[in-house]
């Protein structure tokens, strides 16, 4: 449905006073077209606003004024829109009532992803199977860790058809001789049947992390002899330590709080020590995004004042707080596993919240493999999809068909923010950027994929989601230049973090992307794809140039022989007194100095050094050097040294180069080129010019008069440059001056005519 005109305003954005626009309403997302200054719709250049209405936590209609109505619409990701509706009531309550219709689902099965999906499918001809949709084979990850017949740990096919636990995974790996009964009378003493099971182990080594839900203790502290078993049995599969060790996430006055509704933790079990994490539950998380959610809302209405006291205001939200006490926890967690080579039992109440965000982050930390984007997505499959987070819970409320506000909660959002963190601290050790945390972030409330609806895999079997909703892994495998970091470097070394507030990074690419004033103005991912793209230009150039150069090579080379092959061919001298020799020499040398030029320098070049080592021209006239611009060069031509503001730039009034005053210290004239005055030259030209007259004047002594010609009888073939054929010059007797500059013409005439 299409609606105009309305005003559309961004309150996060302290940039945006209001656009008049068009209205665009779909099942899936709000679209608001802004209109152009001429008063017309610029089609394929215009800005869309996209508000997907399944990420909308709350809509508010408000009344302006007699004539202006106003709907408030806040969103899940730190969002607040405001859409004015002037002498518009009936549109703004139709949409109003619209949004409100979508947004009241007690089911999951009329969101956008069925939708979505039956479009794609009639947009293709090849339809996926199961196994593409499914990104992730728990039995091939676990036989990378090192599970097989050899090890001390075995698949069970107790939860076959999730017979024992609905939220667990079909495929489980306990210790192998626990028994498939004792796995049984286990589930009965652990909350929600959640029994201990391998979440990952050391490929390299002995150290497992293992995760549960809370034990059923209860008031009158009730003791299972086959849980305890099992606890003592996970850590005999780890013979580098006596030790188990049993991280609780919650703090410890809520773990004996638990008591009261039957629950509790672990007590007095043979050789294991208990650590409380003091992680808070999903209340108080819900909480501390509300209040960060109104500090950015008021430091965008008036970034002024509240820019003053923003980092005291950061910290009273607790946000930051709670991220790094999820990074201090895993790395307690991490110094566990690697400096007490101990194994570790992680659980929180019911091990779908805060226990995923410690076995994940730990698991970054300590496996490489997870850095990648491959191994990112099988770490989301295996500790939040396959072990059963709540998504429909924590991201819509919805619990058995019912719609409870009081069970929403970020803990998704959550663990992409720590590892944002992670990243800001270890840059060059993920293969993906941000740009992955904050797609995923998305995919999470807009509900366009099917991966991240319902509460756990047996829900996802069952709702046949691989066949009627699309996979998110399909959209992101499908652009990985979108998503890669160009400056990874695999590091198979433990992520040794600091977890202080000291090291906190704020993350406005998700918190303030729709603020202007906010958001980073450049990405270093960005300028890295720039520079890899001139690399790779400059790399085909160079090629091309490479190739180029070889062909020219072959040329020169198949002309050489050419003209020294035959005799017949070439030159040939009839010896007519000793000096002969000498005369051949000197034209075959000359000729191979020709030859070497076009070979290794370019016309312009050969040109130019010709010009500057005669400095006249064919008619005689002065040819001046070519003078090189300021801004051309940075550093001498010399001594390679960079200019600066004390390291000064001096032309060579000789060559026309740029030198610095170190290599430009000698004042002389040029008669050469009419300078009769003491000039700056450089060092090169110094010599030179020196050299030329040592020459001049040392001929003069030893040469007082010219020597007798000597005459001598030559037949010569040469080449016609007229007519392109060779012809014979019959034997006439000459003197050595005039046939080497007969000859030296030909010569040269006969190279040009090649070129």
């Amino acid at each position: 449905m299409k609606i105009e005109p309305i005003e559309y305003q961004e309150s996060m954005n302290a940039m945006n006073r209001g656009t008049q626009g068009r209205l665009y309403l779909t099942n899936y997302r709000i679209i608001f077209a802004e209109r152009s200054g001429t008063n017309k719709w610029l089609e394929g250049t215009y800005i869309f606003y996209s508000i997907p209405i399944m990420s909308v936590n709350n809509v508010k209609q408000i009344s302006s004024s007699y004539t202006r109505q106003e709907l408030h619409i806040k969103t899940k990701l730190l969002r607040h829109i405001v859409l004015s509706f002037e002498n518009q009531e009936a549109a703004c309550v139709f949409v109003y009532s619209f949004l409100q219709h979508l947004l009241d689902i007690h089911s999951l099965e009329n969101v956008f992803a069925f939708s979505y999906k039956a479009a794609e499918r009639n947009a293709r001809t090849n339809f996926r199977t199961f196994n593409q949709w499914r990104h992730y084979d728990p039995t091939e990850e676990y036989r990378r860790m090192g599970v097989d017949d050899r090890s001390s740990w075995a698949f069970t096919d107790v939860n076959t058809q999730y017979a024992l636990c609905p939220t667990y995974p079909e495929v489980l790996c306990v210790p192998a001789s626990v028994t498939s009964k004792e796995l049984a009378s286990v589930a009965t003493f652990r909350s929600k049947k959640r029994i201990p099971v391998l979440s990952w182990k050391n490929p390299k080594g002995h150290q497992s992390i293992c995760r549960s839900s809370q034990p059923l203790v209860g008031m009158q502290g009730a003791k299972s002899e086959t849980d305890q078993k099992l606890v003592r049995l996970i850590g005999a599969t780890n013979p580098d330590s006596e030790w188990f060790h049993i991280c609780d996430a919650r703090p410890k006055a809520n773990a004996i709080g638990n008591k009261v509704t039957g629950a509790g933790y672990e007590e007095a079990y043979p050789s294991s020590l208990v650590h409380f994490m003091n992680i808070d539950n999903i209340h108080e998380m819900s909480a501390s995004m509300s209040r960060l959610f109104r500090l950015i809302r008021n430091t965008m209405s008036d970034p002024t004042t509240e820019s003053e006291h923003w980092l005291t205001n950061l910290e009273s939200t607790r946000w930051p707080q709670h991220i790094m006490l999820l990074l201090s926890a895993s790395s307690d967690m991490v110094d566990i596993l690697e400096v007490k080579m101990s194994s570790v039992l992680v659980h929180c109440s019911d091990s779908w919240d805060r226990t995923p965000q410690l076995t994940s982050l730990t698991s970054l930390m300590l496996d490489p493999y997870y850095r990648t984007i491959k191994g990112f997505i099988v770490l989301i499959e295996k500790e939040w999809l396959s072990f059963g987070h709540n998504f429909a819970q924590r991201n819509f409320g919805l619990v058995k068909g019912n719609k409870k506000k009081n069970m929403i909660s970020p803990i998704f959002l959550q663990f992409m923010d720590t590892v944002y963190q992670l990243k800001t601290q270890f840059p060059l050790s993920f293969e993906f950027t941000s740009n992955l945390l904050l797609f995923l972030v998305d995919a999470c409330y807009d509900c366009k994929f099917g991966t991240f609806l319902y509460d756990c895999e047996k829900d996802r079997v069952t709702n046949l989601l691989f066949k009627t909703t699309e996979c998110v892994w399909d959209q992101v495998l499908a652009h990985p230049e979108i998503y890669s970091d160009p400056a990874y470097r695999h590091n198979s070394r433990t992520l040794r973090i600091s977890p202080t507030m000291r090291r906190y990074n704020f993350w406005r690419e998700l918190y303030c992307r729709y603020d202007e004033l906010s958001k980073p103005h450049e990405q270093i991912e960005q300028y890295i794809q720039i520079l890899l793209e001139n690399n790779r230009q400059l790399k085909s150039k160079l090629n091309k140039a490479n190739k180029a150069m070889e062909i020219e090579q072959k040329n020169y080379s198949n002309k050489l022989r050419m003209l020294t092959r035959e005799p017949s061919k070439g030159f040939v001298l009839r010896q007519a007194n000793t000096n002969v020799n000498f005369v051949i020499d000197d034209i075959l040398n000359r000729a191979c100095d020709i030859i070497a030029q076009k070979r290794f320098q370019s016309k312009e070049l050969k040109q130019s050094s010709l010009e500057k080592s005669l400095r006249k021209d064919s008619l005689g006239n002065i040819r001046h050097p070519k003078w090189m611009p300021d801004g051309a060069v940075s550093f001498c031509h010399q001594c390679r040294v960079g200019f600066n503001l004390f390291k000064r730039k001096h032309h060579c009034r000789c060559c026309g180069e740029i030198f610095c005053n170190l290599c430009t210290q000698t004042r002389r004239a040029i008669p050469q080129l009419n300078m009769t005055f003491p000039v700056r030259i450089c060092d090169p030209c110094n010599v030179q010019l020196t050299k030329e007259e040592e020459e001049k004047t040392a001929a003069k002594g030893n040469n007082p008069a010219a020597p007798p010609s000597q005459t001598f009888e030559v037949s010569m073939t040469f080449l016609d440059t007229q007519s392109g054929h060779l012809g014979l010059n019959k034997g006439k007797t000459r003197t050595l001056t005039e046939w080497t500059e007969q000859y030296s013409s030909q010569t040269r005439d006969a190279f040009e005519f090649l070129d």
